[in-house]
């Protein structure tokens, strides 16, 4: 997994996909995302983590940025939180897997997608 970032605009996206079909058979360990880092995995993750209800205390800070108007959140509003935030990374990331990138690096049609630079891309 890798961070993509642009230096000429600050362009970033999240990890690369991957798919672990392995864990397939052990679906009921959710939480350590039995098929892969991807969307369905993040959210599966989520569910487990959130499911219960009861209120959990978070950075003040953290809250305010993220909309929320008290630190102490009921844990169904940060389940909802975070569906829509994976929901959001599914739409927004351009590359979806490190080959895709790779592909696209080859063939020379990789770009920053929001200022379409070439040179100034970074893997961390």
């Amino acid at each position: 997994m890798s961070y993509l970032h642009c230096h000429h605009c600050g362009w970033s996206q999240d990890d690369f996909w991957s798919w672990n079909w392995k864990g397939v058979f052990k679906f009921w360990k959710w939480s350590y995302r039995p098929f892969g880092y991807n969307p369905i995995s993040c959210i599966l993750e989520d569910i487990v983590q959130y499911w219960k209800p009861r209120w959990i205390k978070f950075d003040s800070y953290w809250a305010v940025e993220n909309g929320f108007k008290s630190n102490n959140i009921f844990s169904w509003a940060l389940l909802i939180f975070e569906i829509k935030r994976q929901v959001q990374k599914f739409f927004r990331q351009k590359y979806w897997t490190y080959g895709s990138w790779l592909k696209a690096k080859k063939e020379k049609r990789y770009c920053c997608p929001t200022c379409g630079c070439l040179d100034n891309w970074d893997i961390d």
